[in-house]
């Protein structure tokens, strides 16, 4: 290189003001010559420029600079290696480069997290986040590296014993140090605003697909609960008959069922809701709200469901208790009409039959003393219409029944109780042929004991037949024996009394000698 481009690098890149250069000639014969026939022809261009002073020798240079800052190619002491420089000045700015790099990286990456829009799909949430999760891991080893590498720079530039260097050493040691210390200063606090910026993101996005899936499960379990509310409205709470009660419950079962398996799930969403409202999730305000709708609902349609149950099973027993009375009062007529006539007219017959009433009556009494009264007031909340109707058919039937027991009771305790009075013999007067006739069997006597007798047993023939016919209406189950067995009954009971009362008298009368 010349005297002349040399000069005009240094004036071009040394940092700062130029005071004085100096130049040493060349040893050799022919270098010297070229140097002052080359500077003498620029020395024109340097003049204003830059001052120049032309060295002979390097004894001249010791005149300028102290022999402790030249190295030992120039007569001084300072140990200096140029290469080391070379290589360590390299390693500084490579590192220095490397730290720029890497905070131009963080930033980049910190506006595409702070700029991308998220998506509304928990999947690609999930991808997104695993993604990010990587780059940041991997961005968190490209930091590592870095820093490994500035510390093992700084370590080199304190291995030397700084107290062995040299003053001017020791200066320009401790420049670079500072240099590499500074830089690793500024990585580590780039990677701790990093990891710090990081968490906050990584939570954000976590409760952000928390929100979602909370969202989700909210939306599913909102449309469950509203899908079974309408069931519910659409099954009813009574019914017409005990087979259709029946099978409503049986549906209202499988609807509870339903209910109570999707309201665990819903308490397992509203403790999740309320874990994500302790951990300061930011939108707590939402999250509280929707578990309280999810709360809400369920309870609602527990409730109602409850409700409808309740009011099912009472209308199930009310038509079970009917429907139990009305059978007692069927097996009650059945046993009335179907009683042996023949052995029952005689006391022992009698008592007999007065011993099975007793004895149904007794095994029957809870279903055919039902209080109607009693009825309406444990079942009032239940009674439709078509119910109290029901209740009201029933008690005439039970009535009627009971009527008919009471007749039948009441002419079976006369059977038994009758006395069979001793035959006496009377002996004839023929002395009185005028009175031949006893009076009790006169023809107008016996026409009036007679027709006595006939009115009395016809008035309660005909009584048991209204009970009977009364009893029959109240239910088309009943067939025309109901009444028409206890008219029979009635009947030979009739003939029975007639033969009971008139053969005493008929006894009494004298024979015709």
């Amino acid at each position: 290189m010349s005297v002349k481009m040399a000069l005009q690098k240094i004036a071009t890149s040394f940092p700062g003001n130029l005071h004085l250069v100096m130049v040493l000639r060349p040893t050799g014969f022919f270098q010297r010559t070229f140097t002052d026939i080359g500077f003498r022809f620029s020395q024109e261009d340097f003049l204003l420029k830059l001052p120049v002073v032309m060295l002979s020798s390097v004894s001249e240079l010791l005149k300028y600079i102290d022999e402790k800052q030249l190295t030992p190619e120039f007569g001084g002491t300072l140990e200096y290696c140029h290469s080391e420089w070379v290589i360590f000045r390299t390693a500084i700015e490579s590192f220095a480069l490397t730290v720029k790099e890497t905070a131009q990286m963080l930033q980049s990456f910190g506006m595409e997290l702070a700029e991308t829009q998220l998506p509304d799909e928990t999947y690609s949430i999930e991808r997104i986040l695993a993604l990010r999760t990587e780059k940041y891991y991997q961005l968190k080893e490209d930091i590592t590296a870095v820093t490994k590498e500035g510390k093992m720079l700084l370590c080199s530039l304190e291995e030397p014993d700084m107290e062995d260097l040299e003053e001017d050493k020791q200066q320009e040691r401790s420049s670079d140090w500072e240099t590499v210390h500074r830089l690793l200063t500024q990585l580590h606090e780039m990677e701790t605003a990093f990891d710090g910026f990081w968490e906050k993101h990584q939570l954000k996005m976590e409760q952000y697909l928390q929100l979602w899936k909370f969202e989700q499960n909210f939306q599913e379990l909102s449309k469950a609960l509203e899908f079974l509310t309408t069931q519910q409205r659409e099954l009813l709470d009574t019914g017409e008959n005990l087979s259709q009660v029946r099978q409503r419950l049986s549906e209202l079962d499988n609807l509870e069922q339903t209910a109570q398996d999707l309201t665990a799930k819903t308490h397992i969403v509203i403790l999740h809701g309320h874990q994500m409202a302790a951990s300061h999730h930011y939108a707590l305000n939402l999250i509280c709200q929707q578990c309280n709708e999810l709360r809400h609902h369920s309870d609602i349609l527990l409730e109602e469901i409850k409700r409808k149950h309740n009011r099912l099973q009472q209308t199930s027993d009310l038509l079970t208790s009917l429907q139990q009375a009305l059978e007692c009062c069927d097996e009650g007529v059945y046993l009335l009409a179907n009683q042996p006539l023949d052995k029952c007219q005689s006391r022992e017959g009698a008592q007999k039959a007065l011993q099975d009433i007793e004895k149904f009556l007794e095994s029957s009494s809870l279903h055919l003393n039902i209080d109607p009264q009693a009825l309406s007031s444990n079942f009032h909340l239940i009674l439709t219409p078509e119910l109290k109707a029901r209740v009201q058919m029933v008690q005439i039937k039970l009535e009627n029944v009971r009527s008919m027991f009471e007749n039948q009771q009441t002419c079976f305790r006369k059977l038994a109780d009758k006395q069979v009075r001793p035959v006496q013999l009377v002996a004839p007067r023929p002395e009185c042929p005028a009175r031949s006739k006893s009076p009790l069997f006169s023809p107008k006597h016996g026409n009036v004991h007679l027709s006595l007798i006939v009115q009395k047993y016809s008035r309660v023939g005909r009584r048991n037949r209204i009970v009977g016919e009364g009893c029959c209406m109240g239910e088309n189950s009943l067939s025309g024996l109901c009444w028409r067995a206890p008219m029979t009954s009635l009947h030979h009971l009739f003939i029975s009394i007639l033969q009971t009362c008139l053969c005493p008298i008929l006894k009494r009368i004298p024979q015709k000698q």
